[in-house]
């Protein structure tokens, strides 16, 4: 567990029969029609993945949801649908096994080497049997995309797809 304290927090919530599956006891919350209950989710929610997604977080980025309640309960719905559905993929290796149907679009995979929500070692193993699509490693950030090297490198991908569009290239994605 890489930042107990947070966990603590977000699984503190929780009455300790439902603690085992916490992603499924905090989608129902989230989804509980219950405006007390769903706010105070996305609160917790979103200061555990704020935290395990910046390498060098601050309180204050990390208590923007407790600042703004609806952009909390935005990103928490969002970010736990997303995880109750598994991605939308229909099982774990699903996009390295089917690499094959994109591999005919540019793309570039952008990774921080100190990302504990998505390790590099996933961006590696998609990168070996995806050569084609240029990786490449923020060395010194996590997981968001606000941290200084992913946010360049992002924003160095869009130009570089930008151009491409511009010289007739209409298939592009970054991951």
């Amino acid at each position: 567990m890489m930042i107990p304290e947070f966990w603590e927090k977000l699984v503190d919530f929780l009455p300790p029969g439902e603690r085992r599956s916490v992603l499924d006891a905090y989608y129902r919350r989230l989804t509980s029609n219950d405006p007390e209950v769903e706010r105070e989710a996305a609160r917790r929610w979103c200061r555990y993945e704020i935290a395990s997604s910046s390498l060098l977080w601050t309180e204050e980025v990390v208590g923007l949801g407790d600042k703004d309640p609806d952009l909390a309960y935005q990103f928490a719905r969002l970010d736990s649908h997303y995880a109750a559905n598994g991605c939308f993929l229909k099982w774990d290796t699903q996009l390295l096994d089917d690499v094959e149907k994109i591999r005919h679009i540019p793309a570039t995979i952008v990774q921080g080497r100190y990302d504990i929500n998505c390790p590099p070692g996933s961006a590696w193993d998609l990168h070996k049997r995806w050569p084609e699509a240029e990786l490449t490693i923020a060395p010194a950030d996590g997981h968001s995309e606000v941290e200084p090297g992913i946010r360049t490198r992002l924003l160095d991908a869009t130009d570089k797809y930008k151009k491409l569009l511009a010289q007739g290239q209409q298939k592009t994605i970054m991951l």
